[in-house]
């Protein structure tokens, strides 16, 4: 659940209210408006979903904090990142098991 704002007055709002708490502004008709007016009419209803699909992504990172797919390299670093730690266990966990051969074989 993300707080957005609500057009009308400004006051934070949940994403899964049907209208704000505090001026009773219709925030779910007005964004269903707004993906409808963005998508078009004249377009297949196929496209039209992934349009709005796009569109409430890119509207739910912005107020998530979240940065939409493809903005940055922040997703490949990511995985990068992740990929140097598991290097790093496996390493540090070959030491250890040589370490038990060795200490286990002067016995």
């Amino acid at each position: 659940m993300a707080l957005i704002d609500c057009p009308e007055c400004d006051r934070g709002v949940s994403s899964y209210a049907t209208v704000c708490p505090g001026c009773g502004f219709p925030v779910a008709r007005a964004l269903r408006e707004s993906v409808d007016e963005i998508t078009g009419s004249d377009r297949s209803k196929a496209f039209r979903g992934k349009a709005a699909g796009d569109k409430l992504s890119s509207w739910a990172d912005q107020y998530s904090g979240h940065p939409a797919e493809g903005e940055g390299s922040s997703g490949k670093k990511g995985l990068a990142e992740k990929k140097i730690k598991i290097a790093i266990f496996v390493a540090v966990l070959f030491v250890v098991v040589l370490q038990l051969l060795w200490l286990t074989s002067a016995l």
